[in-house]
């Protein structure tokens, strides 16, 4: 089917969309063919943005596109009908950013691809009461190098159909973002163990709480750590030598945790760490890696010698009053309490009291 709305529709491509093939209102039909030769027209101008028209029953989850620009196709390596299901698959995160006040830092909300698939309909809501959108959207397709586009879209309601139209333009930022993620890495790591600093700590137990509070997680565990009598240790040593074995031990807890676990560097000899699941979950990573680390031959200046690590864990559940302040100080006291007994243990309950 081919459109036929003008001078500017001389042009015309194959009609890919459903409102012009349904049972749907004149006007509506009317509108899409204008909006259609108007995008048509706006793309032969060599223009950078993609612009789009999307399209969803209010009824339904499905969304279409009544036109897709060739340069969106060319980039997403498909047909214009088949740009919804490519996005869909292809889509890793979704980000916002907020200005609470002109004074205030942006804040940057991210929606992960598994959030997305849950929420989805949530956040089609959000849009129609906003009547808009502005996001960016990572985008990963059959492998090949990420992309990032910019979402900038108003939406239309036409309530006899039971449909809403997006109107919007794609622009491709990725060097910008990669620029942005770079900057936040080199923020990001400790220098001497390459582990996450403290501070992305509170980031990570963030979005695990929001995790449970959408019900995306059930639980997760939080694990302080530390090497047993370091300032001994280093003393001994000297503070070169005891910077290499850090970072060798930095090194053993990363290649032994699993894909879900993080570990981060908390401060001097001390690490955190993160487990998905309840308290026996955090206490087989924290056993995990304290056997690891008492069982592993580390060398100064060519002497062996021996480590061990305590560490305090707690799942997040057991909280009263669920927070970051006092997940951290429950886990920091468990670990103190693992040091007060001797080291080389792990401890997943409080003392009783006197």
């Amino acid at each position: 089917m081919l459109l036929h709305g003008g001078a500017s529709s001389s042009e015309a491509r194959e009609y890919c969309g459903r409102i012009l093939q349904q049972e749907c209102t004149a006007e509506l039909k009317e509108q899409v063919v204008a909006w259609i030769d108007a995008f048509r027209g706006l793309e032969q101008t060599g223009a950078p943005t993609m612009l789009y028209i999307a399209a969803w029953r209010e009824t339904e989850q499905v969304i279409w596109y009544e036109f897709a620009s060739e340069r969106l196709c060319e980039l997403l390596a498909c047909r214009s009908n088949e740009v919804a299901e490519v996005l869909r698959q292809s889509v890793i995160d979704r980000r916002e950013y907020r200005y609470a006040d002109l004074d205030a830092e942006v804040q940057e909300a991210v929606t992960t691809r598994r959030e997305l698939e849950v929420f989805r309909q949530g956040l089609r809501e959000a849009v129609c009461r906003q009547g808009g959108v502005e996001a960016v959207y990572k985008v990963v397709v059959a492998g090949r190098k990420a992309l990032w586009l910019k979402d900038q879209a108003v939406t239309r309601s036409f309530a006899p159909d039971g449909i809403l139209v997006s109107l919007g333009m794609l622009t491709d930022v990725t060097k910008e973002m990669e620029q942005k993620d770079l900057l936040q890495r080199i923020g990001y790591f400790d220098e001497l163990t390459r582990l996450p600093k403290r501070h992305i700590m509170q980031t990570l137990l963030e979005m695990s709480f929001g995790q449970m509070k959408k019900q995306l997680i059930d639980n997760f565990s939080f694990l302080m750590l530390a090497v047993d009598d370091f300032a001994e240790i280093r003393a001994r040593i000297g503070q070169e030598e005891a910077d290499r074995v850090l970072a060798a031990v930095a090194e053993l807890l990363t290649a032994s945790k699993r894909r879900e676990d993080e570990i981060g560097r908390y401060g001097g000899e001390e690490f955190y760490a993160l487990s998905h699941g309840g308290l026996a979950s955090g206490r087989e990573l924290a056993e995990r890696l304290r056997r690891l680390v008492a069982q592993a031959g580390f060398r100064v200046a060519e002497t062996a010698i021996t480590l061990t690590l305590s560490a305090g864990v707690v799942e997040a559940t057991e909280l009263t009053n669920p927070g970051i302040d006092a997940l951290v100080m429950r886990a920091d006291r468990r670990l103190r309490q693992a040091r007060r007994q001797g080291g080389n243990r792990v401890v997943g309950s409080d003392e009783p009291g006197p």
